[in-house]
């Protein structure tokens, strides 16, 4: 793997895969809903629907058909820190795939029309997710565990607030973010380093003639302020959706790989103390698993089930005492190394899809600021011991730090008279 910054900025992140025959691609912008002002709420997100529209060079029509005669898969998405455009197609396409997609990159003309259009279209979205109560539950928890903070906001903004936008904040927010130290491109697949830099020098970095300096997600850790410790959605569910936030480090953290594996043991497999002790041994539940959100500065862990009326509280009494026995008594050392081989065998696997290889060496890049190496990652994972995972999870398991994120039809369990 080799990196590169362009004179003025730009940085290239490329996996040459001698005998590939696929080429990927991801254009990030390290900008999303975090950089949004308050008068440009989901500003972010329509940006990146408006990046496929017609640009200087191209309809609209022209950009799809071009992605789609290249066989290519190519889509975007907006999180609180970057946005990403990717696309993945065969070797053989790849001087014209870029070439295309630099070209909505650099050239979008944001059309007062189409502006309009879209701007109904990423309404129905919003409304889409509105009905997607795990989403909902999600964000709400993101919400209030974030109080005070721009991730407060929800990340695609509101109706209300995408309707308010037009033509001249957008090209006012992409000149303020889409700038050279923010952009990170991260390539892989059958062309070398030395083919894929001459197309960015043809097509990306020429436009782009300011030096900026390179931007950093490599940050000091912040404790989040919670606002509350129970958020309730009303929602015409006969279904109960509990998501519970555990203090967490940031996604730079050195302890982001312990944590993991706490949560593997936790909720990450058929085997973990929570998918047995809640759903096969009790029958309370059919989901239930443990995770994080980690973000530049913070980070949680989140545990999350979905109940029906009748076994939700039981559901939660259940998770408690499967967490009251790992607190009691820790976590075995048969546990870790079973972890350690699921966590492994997973980023190898991973790795085994060119277009996932170009995601794991950007998230590496943007937040550790290294370029990654797999048989070093394996090599650290080997290295970690049950003493730093049962410290860690006396951090974790402090019930007091716990935050509940609720959607339910009614609001009739208090998970505080349980977590006590």
């Amino acid at each position: 793997m080799q990196l590169k910054t362009f004179d003025n900025g730009i940085r290239l992140i490329h996996e040459f895969i001698e005998d590939s025959q696929i080429f990927s691609i991801r254009f990030c912008v390290m900008a999303g809903s975090n950089d949004e002002r308050e008068d440009e709420w989901g500003i972010a997100h329509l940006l990146e629907h408006m990046t496929f529209k017609s640009t200087k060079n191209q309809t609209t029509k022209q950009i799809s058909e071009t992605m789609d005669r290249l066989g290519g898969h190519f889509n975007a998405y907006t999180s609180n820190e970057t946005t990403v455009y990717y696309l993945t197609t065969t070797k053989y396409n790849a001087k014209e795939a870029v070439q295309c997609f630099c070209d909505i990159l650099v050239n979008s003309q944001f059309d007062a029309e189409e502006l309009e259009n879209e701007k109904n279209v990423v309404c129905s979205e919003l409304k889409m997710y509105e009905d997607d109560f795990p989403n909902v539950c999600m964000e709400n928890l993101i919400s209030n565990v974030f109080a005070g903070t721009p991730m407060e906001h929800p990340l695609g903004g509101t109706p209300e607030s995408v309707i308010a936008l037009n033509s001249a904040k957008l090209k006012e927010f992409k000149l303020r973010n889409y700038t050279p130290g923010r952009i990170i491109v991260s390539s892989a697949g059958g062309i070398t380093m030395q083919e894929m830099s001459d197309l960015l020098e043809e097509n990306l970095t020429k436009y782009y003639n300011k030096r900026e300096e390179c931007l950093s997600y490599k940050r000091a850790e912040l404790q989040p302020t919670p606002k509350t410790r129970i958020v309730f959605k009303k929602k015409d569910t006969d279904q109960v959706y509990f998501y519970i936030s555990l203090p967490g480090g940031n996604k730079s953290s050195d302890l982001t790989e312990v944590e993991t594996l706490i949560n593997v043991i936790l909720g990450g497999c058929m085997s973990s103390r929570l998918f047995v002790g809640v759903r096969e041994e009790k029958g309370l539940v059919y989901h239930i698993s443990a995770g994080s959100e980690k973000f530049s500065s913070m980070g949680v862990n989140v545990i999350r089930f979905f109940s029906n009326k009748e076994n939700a509280l039981k559901a939660l009494e259940a998770t408690k005492e499967v967490l009251d026995d790992l607190k009691a008594n820790g976590i075995k050392e048969s546990e870790l190394m079973k972890a350690k081989e699921i966590f492994k065998t997973s980023q190898i696997l991973n790795r085994e899809k060119v277009s996932n290889i170009t995601g794991q060496n950007l998230s590496n890049y943007i937040y550790r600021n290294e370029v990654f190496d797999i048989l070093k990652f394996l090599d650290k994972i080997n290295q970690i011991s049950l003493e730093q995972l049962n410290n860690r999870l006396k951090v974790l398991l402090d019930y007091d730090k716990f935050t509940f994120s609720i959607v339910s039809n009614e609001n009739n369990i208090n998970p505080l008279t349980i977590f006590k």
